[in-house]
């Protein structure tokens, strides 16, 4: 129904904000961790996802298109609802989240509220050749919200990174890990990163 809906938060709760957008207010449920990041009174983008059930619709929405993707392949898994992958997206960060399907750490996934070691395992198999790992990659603070330009820069750099580590034999996990410790604001480039990267495996 929306792609993405710009506006001022206006209210926040423990699982949802409202975002006001010319007078209406949305009702937009998210996950804690998304909702810490956000300061009232500034605008902010949400890409949403409409849950349509028997008695209700329910507006879900994140900061980064890539973070809703996420969503929607949680709730693909079977015994997985909106609710639950909101639960696992507040008990892990993104890149903790993505970490721990690609190195296969059930343990980890089951520490969020309803999800057991077998749902856990579910989302490991189910998720495991589909998540996008530079899904992370994108800045969702407030400087960046409102910047997708600015985003897609930083993304494209990891990506380039972490493909060419996977070039040069690293596994699919190690090279995440390894970027993913990168503070970006201090490299310009892919072989900035590349060699930060480098000494990181080294270390892992």
């Amino acid at each position: 129904m929306y792609a993405y809906i710009n506006g001022f938060v206006t209210d926040k709760s423990e699982n949802c904000i409202i975002l006001e957008n010319n007078g209406i207010g949305y009702r937009i449920y998210t996950d804690s961790n998304t909702i810490i990041k956000l300061a009232y009174n500034k605008e902010t983008r949400f890409y949403t996802y409409l849950n349509i059930k028997d008695d209700a619709m329910e507006l879900y929405g994140f900061l980064s298109n890539d973070i809703l993707s996420i969503f929607k392949q949680l709730i693909s898994v079977s015994g997985i609802g909106p609710k639950g992958a909101l639960g696992i997206l507040s008990t892990l960060q993104i890149d903790e989240l993505i970490t721990a399907i690609i190195s296969e750490d059930a343990k980890a996934i089951a520490k969020s509220p309803g999800i057991g070691q077998k749902t856990a395992k579910k989302v490991i198999i189910e998720l495991k050749d589909k998540i996008n790992p530079y899904s992370s990659f994108t800045d969702t603070n407030e400087e960046s919200i409102l910047n997708p330009e600015g985003q897609n820069e930083i993304k494209d750099i990891k990506k380039e990174a972490m493909e060419a580590l996977i070039a040069l034999g690293y596994s699919k996990s190690e090279s995440y890990m390894a970027i993913n410790k990168i503070d970006i604001d201090t490299v310009t480039s892919v072989e900035d990163v590349l060699k930060i990267a480098l000494t990181n495996l080294v270390r892992i």
